[in-house]
Order: C-alpha cells, then structure tokens, then sequence
C-alpha cells in the first residue's frame, strides 16, 4: 500500500514539474452565448488591467466556455467578440486574491464587428458562482480609511466573517512579539495554523507558528484576502486560514503618497488606574512617517513601486503594582511586615526548628544579624525602593516606556514580458530594536529593558506563461528569512558584579555574568533565561501549478516545495547555565516559614543548574502536490473537487549529537534498571541512607547534598533514555507520519432556476498541520547535558566544597510510540448568497470543522491519584500537618499527603523527574451561523457587516494524568473551550460625506474646500466573553493565618493535578455588578480522593464581553487633478468608554478545623474581606471590596481614548 502511494506521488510530481503554486491570484469564467442560447465558440475575450494596459487574450472553447486564471489583484475591463456579432465590453471588473469571478452566460447580439455594447460590473460579478470557497476580501478602499490601531494589518482581520479578535491586539503599533496575530481564531481554528503569505510568499515565523517575519506597511497594501473554509485543494500548507496580503504595483502614471502619522500623551485619555492612582499621564509618543513612489520604467511594459516607513514609538506599559522589601524588611526586621489584607503578621521559625514538629519563633519577628547571610542581604538590596505608603502588599508601581523604533521598506516590480509572459518581484527588508521589559526575561521591577535587534527580510518572485488559450503556467519562489536577538538594554545593569553577588553559589561555571533566575522570595521575581540568545528562521518556498482547460473542465495541477532552517541558542530551560534559585518553603533543615526571610538567611528549597545552554539546529523538507478540477457541470451548476498530498516528515535537529539531544522511549525502559535514591534513614532521620546498604549513613552537610539524589551504581540513570541521531535512532524525539498523507476537496456551486441573484454553496475539504517546533525539538534539545537539581539546600552549602558528586534526576522528552498520527482539520459549509437590491450582497452560512489529532502534552512521570497516601511515602521525622496547621502535642493527627518523601520517590519511572510526552490525541469541534453583508462602493459609501453565532468544543484544556482516563479533566467536547466566543459583531464603513454648499446656497470656491471631501470611517467589534470557571486558589489553616501547603497531595495524593470546585447550581447572577459579576457561593470544596479525584465541570462561566469603537474623519484638499492633501484623526475608543474583561475567578477558603469533615468557609467575596478590616477606611477599604472573588479587577482597563492625527500629500 505505501509503495502505491509513493508510485502516485511521485508520478504527481513530475507531472508538476515546475508546477508548484498558490500565489493568491484569482480567475475569470464565463460561457459566450448567443441570443438564442447557442454557445459561440472560438469567441475572442480580451482582458485589460486598467491601470497597466497590460491585455492578454483567449478563446471560448467548443463548449462556449473560457477561462482566464492567473489574474493578478486589480481592476480589469473584459472585452468578447467574434465575427457576426456586436462586440461586448464589461468594465470596472474587480479581482481579489483567490477570487474566481463567473461572468455567468455572456449574450453576444448579432451586429457587425464595429458595433459594441458596453456595460459596467455589478454586483451580481461578485456572486461566487463557481466555487464552493469561503473567503473574504478587505478591500483597498477599507485599507486606507478603516481606523486599525496602530497601524497594524492585522487588524484588517477583524472585518473577517468568523473571526474572534481579543480588541486588543496591536494598539502601540507593529505586532512583532511571539504571538503577532495568534490573539485570532477564525472559524475557530487557532492562530498557529494560519498560513500567511505577502504576495503568494510565506511570511510566517517557523518558530512561534503565529507571527510574521515582516510587517508590511498600510500604505504599501493593495487588499487582504482570506480563505477561511474548504479551499481547493491547491491551497492548504496548513490546516488553518490562509491569508493573502498583497502589495501595491506601480502602473502607467506616476503615483506617490508622503504621510506622516502623530500620537502624543497631551491628545490622549489618562489610564483608568493611572486616574485612580492619582498619576499623570505617562509619556506616550507615536511617529509614522514615509513616503511611496509608483510608476512606469516602460509604458505598459515595465513597473515598479516603493515603500519606505519608518516607525518611532515611545510607549507606555501597563503599570505594574508589586511588592518589594522595606527598609526595616532589608535588614531582617519583619515586625512591621503584613501577609494579607487581614494585615496579619508573618510567622516565622528559627531556620529548621519547623521540620521537627515543634518550632521556634524568631523573637518578634526580627531575625538575628548571626543570621543573616551576606548573599542574601545583597539579593534583598537589589529591589527598588518603595514608592506606595499605604498599600504594605503592593507598595511599589512601575510603568516603563517601550520602545520601538523600526523601518520597512517595500520593493516591487511587474514586467510585462510578453502577451504571454508575466512576471513580478518583490523584496521586503525590515529592521528595528525593539526594548521592553517582557520579551526573553521576566525583569521583575528590576531596572533596565530586553533589546531586541530585528533584521527581517522577504522575497517573493513570481512568473505566469500562457502557453495556449487552454494551458496557462504559474510558478513562485518566495525566501522568508527573519532575525532577532534578545540582549540587555545596558550590557552591565543585570549583571552578578552590579549587585554585588559575584559570589552566588553554582556547581557549573556560567557562561556569562547575567543574574541568575531567582523565584520565591515573596517579592518581584526575576529571570533572565533568554538572555543573550538569538534565533534565525530561514526558509526557502517553490510552487507552480498549470492549469488546464478541456470542455467544460478547467483542471489545476501542481504541488510545492518547502525548506525551513531554524537555528537558536539561547538557555531558556529549568534552571538555566546560571541557576536558579528557590526560597519558597519546604521542608528542610534551613527554612524559615517565609520566603523572604528564607531569601536573608539563604535558605534554598531548590537549585537548578545545567551546563551548556541549548541550541536549536533544526530543519524540515516538505512536498505536496494537488490536483482539482472545476466541472461547469451545466450553466447554473458547477462542481469543484481535487485532492492534496502532502510529505510532511517531522522537524529534526540537523546534528542532535552534536545539540546532545535525546529522547526517552517507553518501550526501552527496564523497571529492573531503575536507580534508587538516597533517602532518610528511618532510625535516624537527620542522616541519609542507601536503602539497599542502611549501615553507611551521610549525615550533616553530605546529608543536604545527597538527599533524594540517585545512588552511584544502583540502576541505569539513562533507563530507556536514547540520543538522537545515534546508531538506530532517528534524528527526532518525535515519529514521522505516514509518508503521503491524502486530503480530499470539494464543492458545488448551484443557482437555482438558473438564477442571476441567487447562489447556494457548499462544501467539505480537509488538511494536516505539521507538528509545531516546540513538541518536536523543545523537549528533546540538550537533555544530555550535566545538570544539577537540588532539594532543601542553602547558599552556604552550595558554596561548601564537599567532594561529593550528586546524581540527580532529569526531565525528559518522550516519543510517543503509540501513533504518528499528525494535526487534522476537517472543514465543512453550506452557504446562500444572494443579491439585494442596492447593490448589497448578503451571505447566510453554516460553518463548521472538526479539529482531530491536535498535539497535547502529557507529563506520563505524574505521581498517580492516591499515592501520597500510601504510608511508605511517608518522611521519617517529619510529623506533617493537618488544615489546623503543623502537627504537634496540642494538634495531633497528620494528614495523609503532608509528610512525604520528595516527589521523586513517588514517581513511576524511577530516577526520572518529569517527562513529557507529545500526543496527538485532541479533539475540537467548531459550529457557526454566520451571516454577513457587504455594499460595494456607491454614492461615496461602503459597508460590511457581519454575525457570528457559534460554539467552540473543546477536549484538549487541563487534562488529567495521562495513566488515567484523561478525557474526564478535559471534559470531551462538552463544556466549551476557553477561546469560545458565542457572540460576534462586526461592522465596518467608509463614507465620502456628500457637501453641504449647494443645500446651504453658499457654494463657491471657499465652501467647497471648507466643507467639501470629507470621509469618516468607523469600525465597531463586540465579541462575547471568554469561557472560563472558577478554581480553587487556596485554603487558610484554621489556626492561623497562613495557607494549607501543598493541596493537591492532600486531596488528590498527587502533586500532579489541582482539585475543581463542586457546582452546586449556577453561578449566574440576575443583577451583575463590577463587584459581584458571579456568585461564588455555589461553590463548595471537594472531597478528598477517591471520593473526589478532580474531575469536574469546566467553562461554566463567561467573562465579560469587550469591544472596540473607532472613528476616522479625513479631510481632503484638492490642489488640482493631480495633487491633494488629506488630514486624518483618527480616535481609538472613540467615546473613551471603560471597557473591563479581567475577572477574579480565584477562591479562598478557610478551614474550618484539622479534619476535611469539620468543612471549610468561603473566606474571599467582598463582603467578607470588607468585614475582616472594619478599621480600614477610603481607598484601602475600597480595595480590599474590589478583589473579592467575583469582582472584576478594577484597574485593569482595556486602553482609554487615543487619537492619532495624520497628514497625506498625494499626487
């Protein structure tokens, strides 16, 4: 079976050859009739693009049909004759990308060759009559008058039937960070599967899966067309949307645009919370400027076009409330510090006392100066100073400015070969440093930004050969190559020397002298695991396709090659080269029961080290090939079917050996094999035991470094581990699919009774995605590099020398050796348009897909439901806790889960850590009613509409252990998925204002020009809110005010998995308000397992719904025919209206005794956090209501009112 299906493949290929293409151009059909019905075949028809003048030619065929394919974007006048007839000439002829544009019957009236008749397109040329497609186009006028935040084409999305925009993507400008346009889903499928193309070139970032590698420039951008649902089989790289974006091309005139585009904060709407903090406006400032120049090297044979924008920004962050340490905190003293808006103290133990049940505090909370650790101290010192007085758990705000200075310029060519010959280049190159704080490291609020240096390239070459009136040749090769590095702003302002820690313990010696990751320490944690690092994508594209037309057959067949290098050093992975260090609490001989003391005194509940830092080397070939074929089956009726093949075989690294990747095969692990680890001795627990030889005990600082690390010699710590690329093994952790995958499309396109008004469309098709970099190549890469992770450790330890080499377990990536099953869409439609009076073309539709075998991770080393409880994985000398608090002579009675050994012990695959498994195993299930509207341009106005009703299902969101029935967590399909979005409205137009002069009788030269060529454009979203419910966040101890530890153990016996929160009846309000949106007292806590085992009801509640409302008002001044000014306002949130969608779905509970059955009380609504701070009073009391659970955040508001004010010379 697999060598037939090569034989075909292979055979599809050489007849394609060079055929490979799907460039985004459209074609034209029709059938030459005469009066009576008869065709007229041999017919002349003439093509002309208005612009150029550039004109080819063909001939109806025996059946009267014609067709004319590889028609670039533009507007045509099409001219038929024949001998005996009247000519027919049909202007003003739209074409999109990927349009096919059906002429329907074109009745020739008998007459001599010198007479014509002449008509204009209308609406009915914009019925889609010959295909089965969903697609929709933005139109050129829509590009420029639509009001897009930040100037961003993305945004040209939003107008898109089917699409679910957040309202928040791209305001500031250029979207240029890892998610650029995965804030979409059209017919909801995810923004990783969308395909981009400039100009039939891809443009898509191969790392992310959801940006692009250049930005083009507005003003560079002709339309954007997009197929959204069962396209042809010529099209489909991937699974998802294909968008289209096509660029300007010079014609017969010289034409040139200078623009320049202004923001600044004084034109601005203060920040909501920077009001409500009584700050000023920040610093906001916003320049666009550039200018284009098109025209003719040749008259009507040679064109160019250029664009150069360069872009200036200075923007601001959201304003980021956090927490860092007093002046009193710095130097040990806690005796003033608060845990929670009750404003209760911290408790805090002697370091160790707590681990053996009976604890000492440190003497009114100040912590002794014998003490503290010098490193510490210089970790503390490194947080800002505060800057809030009257808020002790968030007493420091910062808000930066980012900035994005960035140019783009845009070079196209067209050239007219021939009659027959047609051919176009185009080159984008962008450049630019990005610098702001959220890209490659968390910096805390710590000074200082990430800059990023971005030097994008794209180039897309195009050529089109008519060989006959029937066989026409379209081939394209397009180079997609962008850059970017992630580096300090300053290169010495996060570094070890500034802070005066040079001398923080490490096992390996870092590569550079960057601040390590720090985490829990009760302040702003930092890390800087992306950074220096650097990524490069490189890749190359060929397509043709020769299209073919026999009777009332127009058949396409042709295929594409694709070559991707992606190349990447950076060390973002667990601990990183510089380590990472943890204070959170633990159990161990050094913690202090408070992160930040435990930051003061050194106390480590973790440190994580590798040695060399990662570096990704990869590649992917592809190949497919399709065939199809649109069958004019009669006049009204037209089918379209073909079949896509597709040779995706998995990304690989190029030289795994050499990346020292491997991957961890099931099937290979030997239980026999397994190590065993160091552990504490029964009879003695402050010393450490091999169990297998218990007569030698560690103890003291040996005891620190060995526990719950693997015993030299006991077991293969490689068991079932294989390195990538070795004798045997293949070059990715992730297996190959089949070698041809088969992909099926079709379609009809019916008028009914022959009818000029009326089209019924449907259709069904399917595609494969490719399996993304990050499941082939993320879990694989470095995993046999020496690495360190150890437990309950401290900076004095580290920093002992001790002799010993510690073995500690590794996190792995799994094959998946059940399936090589990849990502699947399966789409499907059924449409009516029809043509309304006025010109307006409505669309009703079902729309739907299945999204089947979607890549899901598992961690298949998660410790299984129950097994904390099992008494063997209790720790000697530990005594544990109950929801009281720690066990001791007044509180008996431990909780199973509270006292365990480390989690490592308990796991399956022993002398592992965590493995993680790539599967393809998800399902999603997408139903739509779209209806949509659109009014082409006519007495100055345009409009587009749509509506959205639709469900998105979902099985792939928090799934359980993968050992056990997984779908329960996820819910199969029911429930909704949390980027449904039930309810979506669009609405778009653009109107040339009529003038008032001759109504006003004052029309003169003045007037006009006072109140004359006016335009206004308004662009409206509502989008439904997100899908989401309500979790449990914490529960306080009936005894005291801090937090139950650990949880999941407790109810569930396994660290693995969060308990859900019982429903009992619904959380909908009648009457909602911003402090009571849902009501979190038909919430209850679980059982513990196996009466509970963390199932449970999911996406139950909707967020709030948002939207945006934007405005343009351009104003044109005609100099004369050829030269005008515009100026442009364009106002963003147009009504400065808050616009809230940030809900606290987080509960806290406070035990109610030591035991699940003495129950638990919501702690957390408004109302109750009010009351437990009577004394409270303004300001602080009102914030204390607002983060109630069920409240909405108060100052987290979408943008306020901006307005941009631009200027255009055009002639």
């Amino acid at each position: 079976m697999k060598s037939k299906a090569l034989k075909v493949f292979c055979l599809l290929l050489v007849a394609a050859v060079p055929s490979f293409a799907q460039t985004g151009l459209g074609s034209i059909t029709g059938v030459v009739q005469d009066a009576s019905g008869g065709v007229v075949a041999g017919a002349t028809i003439r093509l002309t693009q208005t612009s150029t003048q550039v004109s080819r030619t063909t001939a109806a065929n025996e059946a009267g049909l014609f067709t004319l394919p590889a028609v670039v974007v533009g507007t045509y006048s099409v001219t038929v004759s024949q001998k005996g007839f009247k000519e027919r000439k049909i202007e003003n002829l739209g074409m999109n990308a990927f349009q096919q544009v059906s002429l329907g019957q074109i009745v020739l009236e008998v007459g001599g060759a010198t007479e014509s008749v002449t008509v204009s397109a209308t609406a009915e040329q914009a019925l889609v009559k010959d295909s089965a497609v969903r697609f929709a186009t933005v139109q050129a006028k829509q590009v420029s008058e639509m009001p897009l935040a930040g100037r961003n084409w993305i945004n040209l999305l939003k107008v898109i039937p089917g699409a679910v925009p957040t309202n928040s993507n791209a305001l500031n400008g250029r979207e240029y960070t890892a998610t650029g346009y995965a804030d979409f889903k059209i017919n909801g499928k995810s923004g990783n599967q969308t395909q981009v193309n400039l100009d039939g070139g891809s443009i898509v970032d191969q790392g992310s899966d959801a940006k692009t590698s250049v930005a083009p420039s507005l003003e560079s951008i002709q339309e954007v067309s997009v197929l959204t649902n069962n396209f042809q089989a010529e099209y489909g790289t991937r699974g998802g949307t294909v968008i289209n974006v096509v660029t300007k091309s010079g014609t017969n005139q010289f034409h040139s645009t200078m623009f320049d585009y202004l923001r600044n904060d004084a034109l601005n709407a203060n920040a909501w919370a920077n009001n409500y903090l009584g700050q000023r406006r920040p610093r906001y400032r916003f320049n666009y400027f550039g200018a284009n120049l098109g025209g003719p090297i040749k008259k009507n044979k040679l064109f160019f076009f250029y664009n150069y924008e360069k872009f200036l920004q200075d923007i601001p962050a959201t304003i980021a409330l956090s927490r860092t340490p007093t002046d009193l905190e710095r130097i040990g003293d806690f005796s003033q510090t608060v845990t929670n808006a009750a404003g209760q103290r911290p408790v805090i133990f002697m370091p160790g006392t707590n681990l053996s049940g009976n604890p000492v505090l440190v003497p009114g909370n100040v912590i002794p100066q014998s003490l503290i650790n010098p490193l510490g101290k210089a970790l503390l010192g490194m947080f800002p100073k505060q800057n809030i007085t009257n808020n002790p758990l968030q007493n420091y705000s910062l808000q930066v400015n980012n900035k994005q200075p960035r140019s783009s310029n845009v070079v196209k060519s067209d050239w007219n070969v021939s009659d027959t010959t047609r051919a176009y280049v185009r080159y984008t190159f962008d450049n630019g440093v990005q610098e702001d704080r959220a890209q490659g490291a968390n910096w805390g609020n710590l000074e200082g930004f990430t800059k990023r240096p971005r030097p994008d390239k794209a180039l897309a070459a195009s050529f089109t050969h008519i060989f006959s009136p029937t066989i026409v040749l379209e081939a394209l090769y397009s180079w997609n190559y962008d850059q970017v590095q992630w580096l300090p702003s300053d290169p010495d302002g996060n570094t070890k020397t500034r802070y005066g820690l040079s001398g923080l313990p490490t096992v390996f010696k870092p590569t550079n002298d960057i601040l390590p990751s720090v985490a829990n320490t009760g302040y702003a944690d930092f890390s800087f695991s992306r950074m220096p690092a650097i990524a490069t994508n490189n890749e190359h594209q060929f397509s043709s396709s020769v299209t073919m037309t026999k009777g009332s057959h127009i058949i396409k067949i042709g295929g594409q090659h694709i070559r991707n290098y992606k190349d990447e050093i950076d060390s973002i992975t667990d601990g990183g080269d510089r380590g990472t260090y943890d204070f959170g609490v633990s159990a161990s001989a050094f913690d202090t029961n408070y992160g930040p003391a435990n930051v003061l005194t050194g106390a480590l509940s973790r440190f994580q080290q590798v040695k060399n830092i990662k570096r990704k080397n990869a590649i992917y070939t592809d190949v497919h090939a399709f065939i199809q074929d649109t069958w004019k089956v009669k006049s009204n009726l037209t089918l379209d079917y073909g079949i896509r093949f597709y040779h995706i075989p998995t990304q690989h690294q190029l030289y795994p050996t050499d990346t020292l990747d491997a991957a961890f095969f099931p099937s290979k692990w030997d239980p026999a094999k397994a190590p065993r680890y160091y552990t504490y001795d029964p009879a003695n627990p402050s010393a450490v035991i091999d169990p297998a030889n218990p007569s030698v005990r560690y103890t003291g600082q040996a005891a620190t470094i060995l526990q719950w690390t693997i015993v030299p010699g006991s077991g293969d710590p490689l068991n079932g581990v294989l390195a990538l690329g070795s004798t045997g093994v293949t070059n990715s952790g992730v297996r190959n699919p089949n070698f041809v995958l088969f992909a099926p499309r079709g379609g009809f396109a019916w008028s009914p009774g022959n009818s000029t008004k009326t089209v019924i469309r449907g259709g069904f098709g399917w595609a494969y995605n490719r399996i993304g970099i990050g499941a082939a190549i993320n879990d694989f890469e470095n995993n046999l590099t020496p690495s360190v992770d150890y437990r309950q450790t401290s900076l004095t330890t580290l920093s002992s020398a001790s002799g010993l080499a510690p073995i500690t377990a590794r996190s792995f990536g799994a094959q998946d050796e059940a399936s090589n099953k990849v990502p699947t869409v399966y789409d499907y439609s059924m449409s009516m348009q029809r043509e309304l009076p006025m010109g307006i073309l409505m669309d009703l539709a079902y729309i739907g897909n299945m999204q089947r075998h979607q890549s899901m991770t598992f961690n298949i080393n998660a410790i299984p439901l129950g097994t904390a409880f099992d008494p063997k994985y209790i720790r000697p000398g530990v005594t544990g806790a109950n929801f009281f608090g720690t066990v001791n002579a007044s509180n008996t009675g431990a909780l199973p889960g509270s006292n365990t050994v480390d989690n490592l012990l308990m796991r399956p695959y022993k002398g592992f850590n965590t493995i993680n498994m790539n599967a393809n195993v998800g399902n999603l299930m997408y139903n739509s009613l779209q209806i949509s509207g659109n009014k082409r341009l006519s007495h100055g106005l345009m409009v587009q509409m749509s509506y959205v009703l639709s469900r998105l299902d979902s099985g792939t969101e928090n799934p359980g252990l993968y050992s056990n029935n997984w779908k329960n967590y996820s819910g199969g399909l029911a429930g909704g998925d949390g980027g449904d979005r039930r309810n979506v409205l669009s609405v778009n137009y653009t109107y040339d204002i009529p003038s008032p002069t001759k109504l006003m009788h004052f029309d003169n030269k003045v007037s006009r020009m006072l109140l004359g060529d006016w335009r206004m454009g308004h662009l409206f979203t509502f989008v439904s809110g997100q899908r989401t419910w309500v979790t449990l966040g914490s529960i306080q101890q009936a005894g005291s005010v801090a937090n139950v530890a650990e949880l999941q153990k407790l109810f569930l016996g396994t660290p693995d998995l969060d308990p859900r929160l019982v429903l009992n009846g619904s959380v909908a309000l009648n009457n909602k308000d911003i402090s009571h949106y849902f009501d979190p007292t038909k919430l209850s806590v679980p059982g513990k397992y196996p009466a509970a085992d963390g199932t449970g009801v999911r996406n139950y509640l909707e967020r709030p719904a948002s939207f945006a409302n934007d405005m343009t008002l351009t104003k044109a001044i005609k100099i004369n025919e050829k030269h005008a000014i515009e100026l442009r306002a364009a106002f963003y949130n147009a009504f400065n209206q808050v616009r809230r969608n940030s809900l606290n779905t987080s509960t806290q509970f406070k035990a109610n005794g030591k035991n699940f059955s003495d129950g638990f009380t919501l702690f957390n609504t408004p109302e109750l956090q009010a009351a437990r701070n009577p004394n409270l009073t303004g300001t602080a009391l009102y914030n204390q209501y607002r983060t109630g659970v069920g409240a909405m955040n108060l100052t987290d508001v979408n943008v306020m009112r901006v307005i941009e004010i631009g200027l255009k010379y055009r002639f």
